[in-house]
């Protein structure tokens, strides 16, 4: 707990579950609750893989991150820690995959949600035992970068 907000036990299990690949989202997504008293999977932002080749798994990527866009831009202005797992061709020959925390904090976002959201990351990290790199964007922009900048090499 930080910051007075929980973290719901089922945020584990659903990036455990991400992370394995047991269920095979290609995003997943965290908010808080509407009361700010913890923190909860984000049901309304989420995408199955479908893909059986690596490249229908790097077009399928492209893919959904144009619909996390679109779902992002539709939904409430909500500060989220959202997952990609993300297939690209490293070096322009390299099939690979890289999960990446987006830390998303628009810019219309209500100051107190982006008090609660920065200052309950650190243990909502340690809680679902994320390691992997981090971006944080504010718009959709910076979301199209992420694909950019792992294909060029830039994001380790």
């Amino acid at each position: 707990m930080s910051s007075g907000i929980a973290i719901d036990e089922s945020c584990r299990a659903a990036f455990t579950d991400f992370k394995q690949g047991k269920k095979a989202h290609r995003f997943i997504s965290f908010t808080f609750a509407d009361d700010l008293q913890s923190v909860v999977a984000d049901e309304s932002l989420k995408r199955e893989k479908c893909c059986k080749t690596n490249e229908e798994a790097i077009e399928e990527t492209k893919c959904a991150v144009t619909d996390l866009l679109e779902k992002l831009n539709t939904i409430d202005k909500k500060p989220r820690w959202i997952f990609v797992d993300y297939e690209y061709l490293r070096g322009g020959c390299e099939n690979t995959s890289k999960i990446i925390m987006i830390k998303w904090c628009p810019e219309g976002a209500n100051i107190k949600h982006r008090m609660v959201f920065t200052s309950s990351e650190k243990a909502f990290i340690n809680n679902i035992g994320f390691t992997g790199s981090t971006r944080q964007c504010d718009c959709a922009d910076d979301v199209k970068e992420i694909l950019d900048d792992l294909e060029a090499g830039k994001l380790k």
